[in-house]
């Protein structure tokens, strides 16, 4: 079984991973963007969007691996990943097993920690939340949350956007996402090994990914690497600054790619 994924433009592939309850429209605000230079593939990862899911007691790794899979099957074997939150997650994993492959990675609202024990507790009391009510009520507080308090006001139509995507997903997918990203493990020793082709976006207002555990991530890199930090931000970077993530992928994906010999 192949993902569904949205495939346009020619050239050099970026492959698009979306995070958490979300599904491949996330990218809406940069993809036409893109694919004036890039062929770019974004995917609705398993269970979400119209992708099937995966069985039951799946792990990030499992899911990456499916992605990869599915671009092999398109003839698509050497790309940059980009990632948004969980995607980053899954994008960490194909750089540590199928390196060869990646030309590049950018963790957007993202990092490579595994879960700390107090978000390890907040992950057990979201599947005991959805268990006992549903989806939907966990996504009304969940949505805004995404969002720095600022931009709520402004971003309620996004808000929208968001429900519209993740409120027909079967409760079970997003339980099993749960799990996975909390038992997921920690890999930051792979960034030393992405010098010179790893990206990072941060919102200096995000809840879920501090600016604090960002910071830390960077110290590890001992050579070249892209960073944004982008104020006024929390966690949707495509949504909250979409003009300056525009402008931190294109300066990534200039330099990454320009240093690849055809």
């Amino acid at each position: 079984m192949n993902l569904h994924d949205l495939d346009k433009g020619k050239g050099r592939v970026v492959v698009l991973l979306h995070g958490f309850c979300e599904d491949l429209t996330i990218w809406s605000p940069v993809y036409e963007y893109l694919i004036k230079r890039y062929r770019v593939i974004a995917i609705d990862l398993p269970g979400f969007g119209i992708s099937k899911p995966l069985n039951q007691g799946f792990s990030i790794d499992d899911v990456a691996a499916k992605v990869h899979a599915h671009l092999m099957h398109k003839n698509v074997d050497h790309y940059v990943v980009i990632g948004h939150s969980m995607g980053g997650y899954v994008a960490l994993f194909i750089s540590e097993q199928i390196s060869e492959a990646i030309v590049g990675i950018g963790l957007i609202n993202s990092n490579a920690f595994d879960d700390s024990e107090t978000k390890k507790e907040n992950r057990n009391k979201t599947i005991s939340f959805i268990k006992k009510n549903g989806i939907i009520p966990f996504l009304e507080t969940y949505i805004p949350s995404l969002f720095h308090e600022a931009n709520r006001m402004s971003m309620e139509e996004k808000f929208k956007d968001i429900r519209a995507m993740s409120s027909s997903v079967n409760p079970e997918t997003v339980i099993n996402y749960s799990i996975a990203m909390r038992d997921r493990p920690d890999r930051t020793y792979l960034l030393p090994k992405l010098s010179g082709k790893i990206l990072f976006v941060c919102g200096m207002q995000d809840n879920f990914i501090s600016i604090r555990e960002n910071k830390v991530q960077m110290e590890m890199i001992t050579d070249h690497f892209h960073t944004h930090i982008l104020s006024n931000c929390a966690h949707m970077a495509m949504y909250e600054a979409p003009l300056r993530l525009k402008n931190a992928l294109s300066s990534f994906l200039d330099d990454v790619l320009s240093k690849i010999i055809t």
